[in-house]
């Protein structure tokens, strides 16, 4: 669905192991899409989550999870893997 404007974006969980994050991208062949790290580094002074962490702002507790974002940034809904091809088709076809 690439043609038609979907992107998969892969968010890694751990920003304490940029090194190994990178090594697996390429191990895993998933450069194909955008990957990013979760921001999750926290303040040590504050004892407080980075603002910018996206698996706050999205509500992310478990991986995989799967979120369909539309471009507005509006939530369409939360997917397992067989459920999201299904919504996909429906979008898209």
């Amino acid at each position: 669905y690439h043609q038609q404007g979907f992107e998969i974006i892969g968010v890694a969980d751990d920003d304490n192991t940029i090194d190994k994050w990178k090594k697996a991208i390429q191990d895993d062949n998933v450069g194909l899409w955008t990957q990013i790290l979760r921001g999750k580094k926290i303040d040590e002074n504050k004892n407080t989550g980075n603002p910018i962490d996206i698996g706050n702002m999205y509500f992310v507790r478990q991986f995989p999870t799967l979120i369909l974002i539309d471009k507005s940034k509006k939530v369409i809904g939360r997917f397992k893997i067989e459920e999201l091809e299904k919504k996909l088709e429906e979008i898209f076809d």
